[in-house]
């Protein structure tokens, strides 16, 4: 099920629950599914996806860096570089297409073309932006953060892009609880940094789990 709107939230657009991105991208050829999946993991728009080549992909540790040169700003060439865990699920169909590219654009199509893609499947190519700044959101330290990675130039689109209800203030209320208890502060701090990621915060609490994994 599409999780609703926030209280207050002004934007139409839905977010599309990672299980459904997958039964999409399983449905598509290789070259479509790496491009959704390309467009839920960079939260870029699909003119900044589409203008992606080769050479804007290379590997740092544990991470893909992509360098997106970001649209809608009146200075040009203005690009950021958005980092990808490897260990994300949907880095298997993006992995697997980029091989099969030499040179040139890795998604050689129009921006009309990628809506009827998405749209085939009920979905704005926009909505996968929003839906992964929704999801990483919570583990950005700041507004600022979140600017950068959404290549905002205006602070305060988070009240736009970022669809976060109550429910996402369950966790960090309940760890705020076990820390104002002195008796428990040492325990828990030490227990919550090295919770791995099967424990049973994890199992009770899914949506806080770090976003490269399932």
């Amino acid at each position: 099920m599409i999780m609703s709107r926030a209280l207050g939230q002004k934007s139409t657009k839905r977010v599309i629950p990672r299980q459904t991105t997958w039964e999409i991208i399983e449905s598509l050829n290789v070259r479509n599914a790496a491009m959704v999946a390309m467009l839920h993991l960079t939260g870029g728009r699909d003119g900044e996806v589409l203008a992606l080549t080769r050479e804007d992909l290379r590997r740092e540790e544990d991470f893909m860096m992509v360098n997106l040169l970001t649209e809608k700003r009146q200075e040009k060439d203005i690009h950021r570089l958005i980092p990808v865990p490897l260990c994300d699920e949907f880095m298997e169909p993006v992995a697997k297409y980029v091989h099969t590219v030499k040179s040139g654009l890795l998604f050689p199509i129009t921006t009309t073309r990628c809506w009827q893609i998405c749209k085939e499947h009920g979905f704005h190519p926009h909505e996968w932006r929003h839906t992964r700044l929704t999801e990483v959101a919570p583990y950005f330290a700041n507004d600022m953060d979140i600017d950068r990675f959404a290549g905002w130039k205006f602070p305060g689109m988070k009240a736009t892009y970022v669809h976060l209800r109550m429910d996402h203030l369950k966790d960090p209320l309940r760890c705020c609880s076990y820390l104002s208890d002195t008796t428990k502060k040492d325990r828990w701090l030490k227990a919550l940094k090295l919770a791995p990621i099967d424990s049973e915060i994890w199992k009770k609490y899914p949506q806080y789990r770090p976003y490269g994994y399932a």
